[in-house]
């Protein structure tokens, strides 16, 4: 199924939404990003017509765990002092990053 322009535009909206958390210099930056992404993933979903739906039914549902569990990584990360611990978490919310993206990137090349 091709998906519609204003559609695709707006995965690839989320999609350098993704980018900017990534890049976002401070745990307070990340997670007012995390919180904009939410929203803005939530409002996408809001306004999807119900044949995109079901046929993206798979990649959202993934997009949406992850960012559900990217959020508590993202709060956690202010607490914890430099060392092992932080890294492991920063590596976490990288991989949940990624992910993120590949599920996006997957989603566009395959409505194309």
């Amino acid at each position: 199924m091709t998906l519609p322009q204003s559609i695709c535009d707006q995965y690839r909206a989320l999609q350098r939404s993704l980018e900017s958390l990534q890049v976002s210099g401070t745990p307070d930056m990340a997670i007012a990003c995390h919180s904009d992404l939410q929203s803005q993933f939530q409002a996408l979903l809001a306004t999807l017509p119900m044949p995109e739906r079901q046929h993206l039914q798979r990649y959202n549902t993934e997009i949406f765990k992850e960012l559900q569990l990217l959020g508590p990584d993202l709060m956690r990360l202010p607490l914890l002092k430099p060392g092992d611990k932080q890294e492991q978490l920063l590596a976490r919310v990288t991989q949940r990053s990624d992910r993120l993206q590949g599920y996006i990137a997957t989603l566009l090349e395959s409505s194309s």
